[in-house]
């Protein structure tokens, strides 16, 4: 949006009732509203530019992609609902400590050309006024696993899953900055969470049965002080590991290998067991063989992490499950984007108690697995 000659934040706030489908049209896919924007950062910092295009698979924010050489994330606020300033915060602080990953996973990550802000109209009057920050990163090739997938065997499958727990595992080993990504934190966000599910899967998301929402109060730990306490070791967490961000190449031979991952907006410091409702269910579709392979993968560096599958079933699969109860987004029935445990198994909604559920989605131990 132009005026004046000069680039004004877009005001979501236009009275009309929130949607999926209008946050996906008028915010994240809306590629003519942010091309001058895009245009006007890699002016800022006199980046050739060309061609604009869409960014194939964007997550909450919009991203585009400058003549395939670079990706430009634009961070704004959308609504009450999306704050881009605290994302565009979490994720410099981020890749600060992505710097001293390990080579293995540092060369499948973008690297920061330019960030910063762009348009700041908040005043101490007028605090709620627009903003725009923006990050600039390197172009990474490589094919969305969510292209791909169906196409692999059932060996590439197994392969990419213990290729992707180890991948996992190493960011797991990244060590964040303390003062930012502390026990404390996850901890105050564990506790919104376990206040605010409910809410979510009941009224919000409509994804659970009545019969399974009425057990979650007692299902999920009463002393959740004590089940923090019990984790084993916190880690620097992804959270978001899903098909579309993970990138894929093929080699001479056929082999697939992962060669990406992206939208390190979502990162905490927390239980590793945090990660996994996304993995199983976006990627494995709830095959508990695929987990198994992917717990394998991730334990071959050290075979002693706290995400193993040598503790017994009925404790891998209680952590597991609540943390899927207690994620901050749907995954259990997502109708928009036709994923989630109940899109592909909507049999499993006929499970007397959430126990029951527990096992048939994390018990890898059992026979057939």
């Amino acid at each position: 949006m132009l005026h004046e000659g000069t680039l004004v934040v877009p005001n979501f706030d236009n009275g009309r009732e929130a949607s999926r489908e209008l946050y996906q049209a008028e915010f994240l896919d809306n590629n003519e509203l942010w091309e001058p924007f895009v245009r006007a950062v890699c002016l800022k910092h006199s980046l050739a530019v060309s061609h604009v295009s869409a960014c194939p698979n964007p997550g909450t924010l919009p991203v585009l992609i400058v003549d395939k050489t670079y990706a430009v994330k634009l961070y704004a606020r959308y609504r009450e609902f999306l704050d881009g300033e605290e994302v565009y915060q979490r994720e410099i602080k981020a890749y600060a400590a992505l710097s001293g990953a390990s080579s293995d996973l540092t060369q499948k990550l973008p690297i920061i050309v330019a960030n910063g802000i762009l348009i700041d109209e908040r005043t101490e009057e007028n605090k709620d006024g627009g903003y725009l920050y923006y990050m600039v990163t390197t172009f990474l090739r490589g094919i969305p696993v969510s292209d791909v997938y169906d196409s692999l065997t059932r060996e590439q499958v197994k392969k990419f899953a213990r290729d992707l727990g180890d991948l996992t595992k190493q960011v797991h080993q990244v060590i964040p900055e303390k003062d930012y990504f502390s026990t404390s934190r996850w901890a105050n966000f564990i506790h919104e969470r376990r206040e605010q599910c409910i809410s979510d899967l009941k009224n919000k998301w409509e994804s659970l049965p009545a019969h399974l929402i009425e057990q979650i109060e007692e299902y999920l730990p009463q002393d959740m002080n004590m089940f923090l306490k019990s984790t084993p070791s916190c880690a620097f967490l992804h959270c978001d590991i899903s098909k579309e961000h993970v990138l894929m190449s093929q080699s001479g031979d056929g082999t697939w290998n992962i060669t990406g991952l992206l939208d390190w907006g979502d990162v905490r410091y927390g239980d590793p067991y945090y990660e996994l409702p996304v993995i199983h269910v976006d990627h494995w579709q709830c095959d508990k063989e695929l987990l198994k392979e992917f717990v394998i993968g991730y334990n071959t560096r050290d075979p002693g992490s706290a995400l193993s599958y040598s503790c017994s079933p009925s404790d891998f699969s209680y952590r597991s499950m609540v943390y899927l109860l207690l994620f901050e987004f749907n995954c259990f029935q997502n109708l928009y984007t036709k994923k989630g445990v109940f899109c592909i198994h909507p049999e499993w909604k006929d499970c007397k108690t959430l126990e029951e559920l527990a096992m048939k989605l994390w018990d890898f131990t059992s026979e057939g697995c």
